[in-house]
Formats: structure tokens, sequence, C-alpha cells
């Protein structure tokens, strides 16, 4: 069976959304700096692939994590090396 590969953006804040805009917008700096895309190229496609997930942390700091399965990320241009 094949391990599916996965790129993990996380955010924290006080509340869901703001967390959420923390995992999204370190999820469009890391394809931008990655790909060819855009800032709005890399927003289009994060939110069509991207699969959020909140996830259970002590309040007051909510967090969230977004996940993108590599292989459009690779077509788009990275070469899977990681900071």
């Amino acid at each position: 069976m094949l391990k599916a590969v996965r790129f993990i953006s996380l955010g924290s804040a006080r509340n869901v959304e703001e967390a959420t805009e923390d995992a999204a917008r370190r999820a469009v700096d890391f394809a931008v700096a990655r790909t060819g895309l855009s800032r709005e190229e890399a927003y289009i496609l994060l939110s069509i692939i991207g699969e959020l997930r909140v996830g259970t942390s002590p309040r007051p700091v909510m967090a969230t994590r977004l996940i993108v399965p590599e292989e459009p990320l690779r077509a788009a241009g990275w070469n899977g090396e990681l900071p």
C-alpha cells in the first residue's frame, strides 16, 4: 500500500477563524516560495485541494492544520525540499 505524502501547515490563534487564517497564510507562503505559483494561484489551489482540520488544544489557544497532498505542489514546481 502506498503511503500518502502530504504537506501540513499549522495555525494557532485565540479562535478557530484566526487559526484557520494563520494556517492558510503559512500554506500560501510555503507554496509561493517553493513553486512558480503567484499568491492568488496558490490560494486558489490550496483552497481546492487542502483539507482543513481543527485540532484540540487547551483554551485559550485554538489550533488548525491545513493538509495538502504533495503531488499538486510538485506539479506546480516544488522539488520536495523543506526549510
